[in-house]
């Protein structure tokens, strides 16, 4: 697809992957922090905020996002909700396996399924 082409609903679902859990693993490029991406005219596009926008209608930057689910390849538009970053912050902080600010979980929450990293 042309790097210019728009990002539709068709372009994020023919690019997932979905879990048990209802995550929606993207199977291409990850930023450095392992947020789905694409890039479109040269700027990078997180996916997780393009999803919400195209499913949600709220356009990018207009709303802060908070996640229902840890997965940082995750772009479903049904794990995310309006909120800020200390707000997220505070709920990731609370789930199970939770080890630092950076977002890392322990061997035995992965492995228990309490949750859940794709395998690229």
């Amino acid at each position: 697809m042309p790097s210019s082409s728009p990002i539709t609903k068709k372009t994020i679902l023919d690019r997932v992957r979905i879990s048990k859990s209802g995550c929606w693993l993207w199977t291409l490029s990850l930023t450095p922090n392992g947020y789905a991406r694409m890039t479109r005219n040269k700027k990078t596009i997180l996916i997780h905020r393009k999803a919400f926008e195209l499913w949600c209608g709220i356009p990018l930057g207009q709303v802060n996002h908070r996640c229902h689910c840890p997965n940082k390849h995750c772009v479903n538009p049904d794990h995310l909700y309006d909120g800020n970053q200390s707000e997220n912050m505070k709920d990731v902080s609370s789930l199970p396996g939770y080890k630092n600010s950076q977002l890392k979980f322990s061997k035995k929450a992965i492995r228990t399924g309490l949750v859940t990293v794709p395998k690229n």
